[in-house]
């Protein structure tokens, strides 16, 4: 399977600028009151935030203390918002609170979950273009577009070099490589 490079996979820009930060990651007004409304606490208010503005970019899930710390330190700022602590994060990530935020932030964008209908489409999308495309990188965009039209969460690279999610050997992956 090609890198993630090679595709138009969504990733953070590893280098991030303020013109970056500016357009992609500064939360609107309504986006500010609707988290707001959905939380209870500051640090829930900013985890909602931070979780619609990167599903935005991304198309899918990231725990936050995985997201470079330049956007939660912008959104926060932007938000009005003080910025809690590593530890905080980590906590955050581990209760059902963080869960349900994945649900408030697909209702709000109108995103479905990456699930088995979605691996179908991804599946079935490869396997048409199979024939006529060279480059297996062809085939990612072509399902991540396919995907993002069905207003899909993208699924985690890792899923796309196996087909199931999980981080398998190259010989594990072959049943998905033997499908396309």
């Amino acid at each position: 399977m090609p890198s993630i490079q090679d595709t138009i996979f969504p990733r953070f820009k590893s280098n991030l600028t303020e013109k970056d930060l500016e357009e992609v990651y500064t939360p609107a007004m309504n986006e500010m009151e609707w988290a707001e409304v959905k939380s209870k606490g500051t640090l829930q208010q900013l985890a909602l935030l931070v979780l619609i503005k990167t599903v935005q970019k991304l198309g899918f899930f990231i725990r936050i203390v995985d997201i470079p710390e330049a956007i939660v330190v912008h959104i926060a700022k932007k938000a009005y918002l003080p910025l809690p602590a590593k530890e905080e994060w980590k906590t955050y990530n581990e209760t059902r609170t963080a869960k349900r935020h994945f649900r408030f932030v697909r209702d709000y964008l109108q995103l479905r979950p990456f699930d088995h209908e979605a691996h179908n489409i991804l599946l079935e999308t490869m396997s048409k273009l199979a024939f006529s495309k060279d480059d297996p990188a062809d085939l990612v965009n072509a399902a991540i577009e396919e995907l993002i039209n069905q207003r899909y969460e993208l699924p985690v690279s890792a899923r796309f070099r196996s087909g199931d999610g999980a981080r398998n050997s190259p010989r594990q992956s072959a049943p998905l490589r033997s499908k396309v």
